[in-house]
């Protein structure tokens, strides 16, 4: 019951922040990360190179499947599998909440 409760919370977050990666857009990033205060914002600097050099070759997302969570002392770390049009092999994506 636990892990449906965590995909459904987690499933618009890691949604918008793949549109963001995708669509190069700092603003919409950090929006997500404002919504989910504990967060840590990367700097603009490094999420444009990561973008540049990981996101930008792979393409559009075309799949995101919830992999599962690892109960952590303060939160839970929850694990995304990212497919993109353009990549050979999937990302495994994780954000904490």
């Amino acid at each position: 019951m636990e892990e449906i409760m965590f995909e459904e919370k987690s499933r618009p977050i890691i949604e918008n922040i793949l549109k963001a990666h995708v669509s190069k857009n700092y603003e919409q990033l950090t929006k997500v990360y404002c919504e989910n205060s504990d967060s840590h914002i990367p700097k603009k600097e490094e999420f444009n190179e990561a973008v540049k050099e990981v996101i930008e070759p792979l393409g559009n997302v075309i799949s995101f499947t919830y992999m599962g969570s690892v109960v952590k002392k303060v939160d839970n770390l929850l694990l995304w599998k990212v497919g993109f049009e353009e990549g050979a092999e999937e990302l495994l994506w994780h954000i904490y909440i």
